[in-house]
């Protein structure tokens, strides 16, 4: 025996064997699990022995939806999350602006004017002050928008007769002239971003890596594109990777993918595909999440349609002809209603549905009517949802869409009550990838300084094993990887997370802030405090 965790309270995820004292590996994986007695007697002298009185061990988190590589560059640019106004924002960026050669992108993400007391969308006028001679992009928390000042609007050839792409919008003065802000479509401003070098993608990978592990994230899917992946494969070839990634490819990239065979030359124990990406809405936060009735904020507004259903039906159908199943984005409630349609019209069009064997999965799910969730439960579709928008978006969503419909926003508990498979993540970098923040708002149904009181919707609370199920083995089913991953049993990779504090005895109020002591993936410690 390798390794053997001797005195914890593990928690297998295993229906038939939930809890265990004991766990023991070899190989990089689980050989044996049950007492103290029962473990050690599988020891040798060459055995390394933990003793972990008092801690959880878990299998190892996944985190079901970020953008990996996102991440890492995230955590070298300018982060504006939790910035409580526009001057603090404005303030960071002229700093780095200050130190940065004439005509260099300068670019941050994370602000919120709802978090702001004016909670005004900012303009190309506030970043044109404090950066004249830099293009700058300041991108909203949910990444549907963004404002960049009049620099950037020239380098990218954004003006007053610009038409925006399909299923975006641009901003615009009484003038007729862009105010700089860009809804959705923001490709407008990416595209003339300078691509990152090796070395600076390498850093990115190697960044977001170190900062999930500390989290005890062991796995991750990740919304992310070939570019994404080669920094990623490259890392792998290094022997550098240590967590494992099930990559959803955007559809228009996917000839590419069944033309680079990656699925055949390339998989591993590391690397697992078989789904893509497709939108049919924006975010709340940018008001572009599709919805049945109008916003209660604004009675003309409904939000906008990145694709239409019969677009949806286009793409999700040649993703089931190239043998990938679907992920796709759904916030409003006829995002979600377009989806399924499209999903099940999508069905009848293919010729490869047999070949298909991976889940279709519904991303956000935030607001529904209950006739949909009754459709999804139908056809099979799952539900991958980030508890940790409920932290940030409660004030919000019951502005923008009202009370009322609030009954079924963010609502998992009712989604579970339908045995509709719901796995969880955090969409980093628009929030932290921490997971407990996701945890104990889906416990809790409450910010980490506990409002509302008793919680937002109390009735939809979760209970701890339905969370960890959905980041844990959920995540691996949906991955097609729950034969050796997902729980804590013999003969499966001795993936976990080792929580300091043990969730199942401590208040939820104790949980916050980095709660992982050790991280493990295939026996080894990749993380410890």
């Amino acid at each position: 025996m390798d390794l053997i965790i001797l005195s914890a309270d593990i928690y297998t995820g295993d229906a038939e064997n939930p809890h265990a004292e004991a766990i023991g590996i070899k190989n990089g994986k689980i050989a044996v699990i049950g007492t103290n007695n029962d473990v050690m007697g599988h020891s040798t002298p060459e055995t390394k022995i933990m003793e972990l009185p008092g801690k959880l061990v878990t299998p190892g988190l996944v985190d079901s939806h970020l953008h990996f590589v996102s991440l890492g560059i995230h955590l070298q640019r300018i982060d504006l999350r939790g910035t409580q106004s526009l001057d603090i924002c404005k303030s960071k960026i002229r700093a780095a602006a200050a130190n940065a050669p004439k005509g260099k992108w300068i670019i941050a993400r994370g602000w919120n004017n709802y978090k702001w007391a004016d909670q005004t969308n900012p303009t190309k006028f506030d970043l044109d002050e404090i950066a004249p001679d830099n293009p700058v992009m300041m991108t909203r928390v949910c990444g549907h928008s963004a404002v960049i000042n009049t620099c950037a609007l020239e380098l990218c050839g954004i003006n007053t007769e610009t038409t925006a792409p399909s299923g975006g919008k641009i901003g615009h003065l009484s003038t007729g002239e862009p105010d700089g802000i860009i809804y959705e479509t923001l490709d407008m401003v990416f595209d003339k971003i300078p691509a990152l070098t090796q070395e600076e993608m390498k850093h990115a990978v190697l960044a977001a890596q170190t900062e999930l592990l500390k989290y005890g994230i062991t796995g991750v899917h990740s919304m992310e594109g070939l570019s994404e992946w080669q920094a990623v494969h490259d890392l792998h070839k290094d022997d550098l990777l240590k967590i494992r990634i099930h990559t959803v490819f955007p559809e228009e990239e996917l000839e590419k993918v069944v033309d680079l065979k990656l699925t055949e030359t390339t998989r591993s124990d590391k690397f697992s595909y078989g789904h893509c990406k497709l939108f049919a809405d924006g975010s709340l936060g940018a008001s572009t999440a599709l919805t049945h009735e109008a916003y209660a904020s604004d009675p003309d507004q409904f939000g906008l349609a990145f694709l239409t259903k019969d677009e949806l039906v286009e793409k999700i159908t040649n993703a089931y002809d190239l043998g990938f199943n679907v992920a796709v984005h759904a916030i409003g409630d006829k995002a979600l209603s377009n989806t399924i349609s499209a999903i099940a019209m999508a069905r009848e069009k293919t010729k490869n549905l047999e070949a298909l064997t991976k889940s279709d999965r519904i991303e956000h799910v935030q607001l529904f009517k209950d006739d949909d969730l009754k459709r999804m439960k139908a056809l099979g579709i799952l539900a991958s949802v980030q508890p940790v928008f409920l932290a940030t978006d409660w004030e919000l969503a019951e502005k923008q869409w009202g009370p009322g419909r609030c009954e079924r926003a963010y609502a998992w508990k009712t989604i579970q009550e339908m045995e509709i498979p719901m796995q969880f993540g955090s969409d980093s970098p628009v929030e932290s990838p921490n997971p407990m923040l996701g945890i104990h708002a889906a416990y809790t149904r409450q910010t980490p300084l506990e409002k509302p009181d008793n919680g937002w919707f109390p009735d939809q609370k979760l209970t701890l094993e339905t969370i960890l199920r959905g980041f844990t083995l959920q995540p691996a089913i949906t991955s097609g990887t729950e034969n050796v991953s997902g729980t804590l049993s013999v003969g499966k990779f001795a993936d976990m997370t080792v929580f300091s504090k043990n969730l199942f005895k401590t208040p939820a109020r104790e949980w916050l802030g980095n709660n992982v002591d050790m991280t493990i993936v295939s026996g080894e410690v990749v993380f410890q405090k």
